[in-house]
């Protein structure tokens, strides 16, 4: 392992040990926003995951806003769901905008970061509601589709959850992992639709098979981890 290799592998080290959920000083701050410039991306992508659990100062949301446009798509992703978690409602024109991303993942990550602000800071969803319902019509990747039907269930449409439910059963095992990460999401949301969920489980899939376990598994999954993986194995 060369030098710079075990450099940039000290860096997200150190990012992991600031990436407490609390407010950085300054001292700390400035760690982060100098790695947020580092020439390897997973520093970066590290950096904008940091930017999403700690709190304040209000310079956290500027550096997001800049790493939302990363050259990595790796980056831009995990950088906007950390703008879902602390940006405030300025953000959402700017991800409205990557909602128009060429790459998948931006797109539905994006209709997901924006609605988890509008939930949070109180924003009238039904513009934003309107404007998921047309990305839907007009997408094509089912992968998205599933994420904007999460983004609609934040806003609080309950009829996106039958939509959510229906992806398990999808024979592309991407959708399917989605669905499940999605509806973990919208438990967490509203616990009461666990018992729903449950009902669905064991009218679609056999109690017991390796299909319903396998579907019971994927509910935990970190649908965003497994695609790091394989950005990763792509550089093996």
């Amino acid at each position: 392992m060369n030098r710079t290799k075990i450099k940039h592998m000290a860096m997200i080290d150190l990012i992991g040990a600031l990436t407490l959920e609390r407010p950085l000083n300054e001292e700390e701050y400035s760690i982060i926003r100098s790695f947020s410039r580092s020439t390897d991306w997973r520093v970066r992508m590290a950096a904008a995951e940091n930017l999403g659990v700690v709190t304040g100062p209000k310079e956290n949301v500027k550096l997001l806003k800049r790493l939302i446009n990363d050259v990595n798509p790796m980056v831009r992703a995990q950088a906007i769901a950390s703008m879902g978690e602390r940006g405030g409602k300025d953000c959402i024109p700017a991800l409205q905008k990557k909602a128009g991303s060429k790459n998948y993942i931006i797109r539905g990550y994006a209709g997901a970061a924006a609605a988890s602000i509008a939930r949070r800071e109180g924003v009238d969803a039904e513009g934003l509601k309107a404007w998921l319902r047309g990305l839907i019509e007009t997408e094509e990747t089912e992968w998205v589709k599933i994420n904007h039907h999460l983004s609609l269930f934040i806003l609080g449409e309950k009829e996106a959850l039958p939509k959510l439910m229906d992806g398990l059963k999808s024979e592309d095992a991407r959708v399917v992992k989605a669905a499940a990460s999605c509806l973990d999401r919208c438990i967490e949301l509203e616990p009461s639709i666990e018992a729903d969920i449950k009902d669905y489980m064991q009218k679609n899939f056999t109690a017991g098979t390796a299909e319903y376990n396998s579907m019971m598994a994927e509910v935990m999954e970190d649908e965003l981890a497994d695609m790091l993986a394989e950005e990763m194995n792509k550089l093996k």
